[in-house]
Parts: C-alpha cells; sequence; structure tokens
C-alpha cells in the first residue's frame, strides 16, 4: 500500500467568476478556502473547496448544489471530504445551506 501524499491546492481565478464565501481550520491545520461561481442555469452553483497549501490526500474538492433543494450533483468529491475530512464536511454544509438560505430569499423578495 503506498503513502498518501500531499497536493497543492490550486486557487480559483476571481476573473473567471469565482469568490471566496469562507474558510475552515482544519484539525490537522490545513487552512481550507470556499469558492463558489454561478452556473448559466441560475438554479446551480459550482464550489470548489480548496487547501491554502498544501494537504494530505487531496487538496482541491469540486461540489455542484442545487439552489433550490440543496441537493449535490457532483458527490465524488463529497465522499472523499466525508471520508477524511469530517470537520470541513460539517462547515461546508453549514456554508452551503447559508447560501441556499439567501439564494431562496433574494428569490422569494422578487417574486
Amino acid at each position: 500500500m503506498r503513502a498518501a501524499k500531499n497536493h497543492r491546492g490550486r486557487l480559483p481565478s476571481y476573473s473567471e467568476g469565482w469568490a471566496q464565501f469562507g474558510s475552515h481550520d482544519d484539525d490537522d491545520g490545513v487552512n481550507w478556502l470556499m469558492f463558489n461561481r454561478a452556473q448559466p442555469n441560475q438554479d446551480w452553483l459550482t464550489i470548489k473547496i480548496v487547501a491554502n497549501g498544501k494537504a494530505l490526500r487531496k487538496a482541491n474538492y469540486w461540489l455542484t448544489v442545487n439552489l433550490m433543494n440543496g441537493k449535490i450533483a457532483f458527490s465524488r468529491d463529497q465522499l472523499q471530504m466525508m471520508l477524511y475530512r469530517e470537520g470541513l464536511v460539517e462547515k461546508v454544509g453549514e456554508s452551503i445551506k447559508s447560501i441556499i438560505e439567501q439564494a431562496t430569499g433574494e428569490q422569494s423578495a422578487a417574486a
């Protein structure tokens, strides 16, 4: 069995529409930055979670979230987070819930 490797996070570009919406310091000292970007279909949001430096096993996680029902469509990375980064999963879940509440509140106000 191979030893797990450290990987470096790749920050997304603000010029490509990414916005940082949170961060989390994990138990092993890794600082995680959370970014989102709207998709052309405004019901969906792409989320990228990036290690601010190096992290063991995986340093970039991708999720796609439906803003109407909170379901995650790209769940392979979510499973990896659940296996190795429980604290990060909890923080990302809280942040996604907040984004969804904000999005649905804005849509209700516009109606």
